[in-house]
């Protein structure tokens, strides 16, 4: 009875709700709240009065029954015994059953007590969470009502900036206006002036006329007089003295009154003419004071609207310059592409007058050949100097400045002692020489390769990524070989090796790199003491590195035997390793007396045991660079000034040392000019490097450089340091080592090598036509 109504209080409504209820996790939100479980205490409590109940009862009927027992007489006390011991121990039984339920009861009370509990804090989360959803809607309204607050007064400043450029513009036509009224106003006061001068002269002309005239009368008057006075005396020349004297005495008299009269009015005149010329002078003066500021305040608002004007043309043009170089700088890869773009494509067309000359027809393409030699040296040199320098500079070893100077020297000590082998393979290994009859035809064939490979470096070059020129030269040999003589004129084989060995190339250096860097990351990272493990392992490995590089450019490059090779490699080995352990020392005293923190030092103090070893194996590819990929650029220019000496063309052909020097001149004028902008690419653009990664990368770069170098294939660079750095970011990642790589600057890399392909087919086969049909007319 009881279990059944246990079952039934389970089965009810609120227990199963309770059941089917997930407890939430603290950053769930569920939008109701849980109900609590009722107050099930008094049930529990009957259930436990019932079941005492019951064993007091079945107690009761024990005693009962030994009454009834002793009444009746059982006549066997032992079968009467053992039927109420029987009965005893079932109500034992039924007691005990009790007590356990009372017990188990009791605990589901507890769990439910504590259920309940637990619901009312996570209703008291959910709370909670509602009041931080309410906070966040209202933070979001209010971060949206200052967004549209911004907004209005983007637009409240917008259409401020708005009536100032119109107010500005209605003053400046104002100010137009102005001049022009001004202008307006200057030529009626220049015409007003004029007519007072033109009036003035006139009022002078008839003031000088009535002088005259009054001149003229007074002369009559005085003639008159005279004429008078002669015909008198002649009339009465017999007449006394008297009468002669008092006549002339009167005449005299009029005569000096007339005359004082005449002065007078001469007098009177001279007056007012003076008075009238002071007026003139006075109203000039006034006239000229009054043009004099008028003209001022005329030419200071002309200027000041001058200066407005050129102030507002100067404002365009340098708005107009900003626009002009930003767009440049924004386009900057486009323009210079297309500008070498057009001068590759122009460069025949150019050159077509000169071969109207009397010059035979391999002088012409040797002439030709020499600068498109030094273009393609200059961009190889520019291009690859990020695969040997730019892990330096990457680490912060060197600077830009030190990078371009160990660049030059070791480029040029590389080319001069063992670019001849290389030279030899990409200029006799690609193309069949036999199935050219015409050895200048074969020439030809050379030129377009030089500048389908310059260009093609060239637009790689632009956008600072580092380009496959050893794959650029051999497929537009291979172009220019299709074109020539067709199918038959490419020695398949050759070429065949080649492509291995450029595939090989980054596999070598991902291998080579991967294994070091596991290598270098055990026994000295995991361990406990990495300072003294680097302080340990760094002198031998820097000493190996030393003897490979010297028994290499012995045996191999200066072509000294291979026991004194050996020996001589040996001896620096011997040298480098205790000049390296001194080095070690110097650099733990050195960094024991600064006060930084452990990490830190353990990390400078590791980069500085592989400084020197990063230096030695930047200069050591760079000079492995120099000696394989020389061939690129003075190989074709070699095969044509073959032909040019000797007049036919052969398989075995002499590497003149000139060319030699002309790779190392190029070359060095690249990395001056144009080189740090793939460093900076390949240093800091793809992965995150340190001195122990940029070690090894450069380890993994020169082996498998120097192992193609041996065996005279020529690789590419790029693809071996790319290799190089993913398999140091691979052992990285094997090791469970935090590491950074840029798949996106990888992606660029390798699409600049996929679309080389295309693009030095292109150019070679365009090149090939071209100078075909300039020389060859017949």
């Amino acid at each position: 009875m009881q279990q059944q109504n246990l079952k039934d209080l389970s089965n009810t409504g609120t227990f199963q709700k309770y059941k089917s209820k997930k407890i939430p996790s603290f950053g769930e939100y569920y939008p109701t709240n849980f109900t609590l479980i009722p107050n099930y205490d008094n049930y529990y409590v009957e259930q436990l009065n019932n079941a005492n109940n019951v064993a007091f009862n079945s107690k009761i009927n024990i005693d009962q029954s030994q009454k009834f027992a002793k009444q009746d007489g059982f006549q066997s006390p032992s079968t009467m015994t053992s039927t109420l011991s029987h009965f005893f121990q079932n109500s034992k039984k039924q007691a005990k059953n009790s007590n356990t339920q009372l017990t188990n009861i009791n605990n589901r009370i507890l769990t439910i007590k504590h259920k309940n509990q637990n619901l009312k804090t996570y209703n008291s989360i959910l709370e909670n969470k509602k009041n931080n959803l309410v906070k966040a809607k209202l933070t979001a309204a209010q971060m949206r009502q200052s967004i549209e607050d911004h907004k209005l007064n983007q637009v409240e400043k917008l259409e401020q900036r708005k009536r100032e450029v119109k107010m500005q513009r209605q003053q400046y036509l104002e100010n137009l206006q102005r001049r022009k009224q001004l202008k307006q106003m200057q030529v009626r006061a220049e015409q007003n002036f004029f007519s007072l001068i033109e009036q003035l002269k006139e009022q002078e002309r008839e003031a000088l006329l009535e002088l005259q005239k009054e001149q003229q009368k007074q002369e009559q008057i005085e003639d008159e007089y005279e004429l008078n006075l002669n015909s008198k005396i002649n009339r009465w020349g017999n007449k006394s003295t008297r009468s002669f004297n008092k006549s002339s005495l009167f005449l005299t008299q009029s005569q000096q009154q007339q005359l004082s009269k005449n002065q007078k009015q001469l007098s009177s005149y001279n007056d007012v003419h003076g008075l009238e010329k002071s007026q003139e002078e006075s109203i000039q003066d006034i006239i000229k004071d009054y043009l004099k500021n008028y003209l001022n305040i005329h030419i200071m608002e002309q200027f000041q609207v001058e200066e407005n004007v050129q102030q507002d043309d100067q404002n365009k043009q340098n708005n107009n310059k900003r626009k002009i170089i930003q767009f440049i700088k924004e386009n900057q890869n486009k323009i210079e592409l297309f500008l070498a773009f057009s001068l590759i494509l122009l460069v025949p067309v150019c050159i077509a007058p000169l071969f109207l000359q009397s010059y035979s027809d391999i002088e012409i393409i040797y002439t030709l050949s020499i600068p498109l030699t030094i273009f393609l040296g200059i961009a190889i040199g520019g291009n690859d100097i990020c695969n040997s320098m730019g892990t330096s500079y990457g680490s912060n070893i060197l600077t830009l400045k030190q990078v371009i100077i160990l660049g030059v020297i070791c480029e040029s000590f590389g080319i001069l002692t063992m670019g001849e082998q290389v030279a030899k393979t990409i200029s006799s290994k690609v193309i069949d020489i036999k199935q050219f009859d015409n050895p200048d035809l074969f020439a030809l064939t050379m030129a377009p390769v030089l500048g389908a490979a310059a260009f093609s470096s060239l637009a790689v070059t632009i956008y600072g990524l580092p380009v496959s020129i050893t794959q650029g030269i051999i497929f537009s040999m291979v172009a220019v070989g299709f074109a020539s003589v067709g199918v038959s004129g490419i020695k398949y084989e050759s070429v065949i090796q080649i492509f291995i060995a450029l595939v090989s190339s980054p596999l070598i250096g991902v291998l080579m790199a991967f294994l070091l860097y596991i290598f270098l990351l055990k026994i000295i990272l995991k361990q406990q003491n990495p300072q003294y493990q680097a302080k340990i392992w760094a002198p031998y490995i820097g000493g190996i590195n030393i003897f490979v590089i010297v028994y290499l450019v012995l045996f191999k490059g200066i072509k000294i035997q291979q026991d004194y090779s050996l020996l001589a490699g040996i001896i620096f080995c011997v040298i480098a390793i205790y000049i390296l352990k001194y080095n070690s020392k110097n650099i733990e005293n050195s960094l024991n007396t600064l006060l930084i923190s452990k990490q830190n030092q353990e990390e400078n103090n590791i980069g500085e045991h592989f400084k020197p070893l990063l230096i030695i194996t930047a200069c050591f590819v760079s000079f492995t660079h120099g000696s394989n990929d020389v061939g690129n650029a003075i190989g074709p220019l070699s095969s044509i000034y073959h032909i040019y000496q000797k007049k036919q063309s052969t398989e075995e052909i002499e590497i003149p040392f000139w060319t030699l020097i002309l790779g190392a001149i190029s070359f060095s004028l690249g990395i001056i000019l144009i080189g740090k902008r793939t460093i900076h690419t390949f240093g800091k653009g793809v992965t995150n490097l340190n001195t122990m990664k940029g070690f090894t990368i450069q380890f993994g770069t020169s082996i498998a450089l120097l192992v193609s170098s041996i065996l005279g294939m020529p690789v590419s660079t790029s693809h071996c340091a790319v290799g190089s750095i993913l398999g140091a970011t691979l052992a990285e990642k094997f090791l469970g080592y935090q590491f950074m790589f840029n798949f996106k600057s990888l992606s660029k890399i390798l699409a600049s090598w996929i679309y080389t392909i295309p693009f030095v087919f292109f150019i070679a086969i365009y090149f090939y036509f071209a100078l075909k049909g300039i020389l060859f007319t017949d």
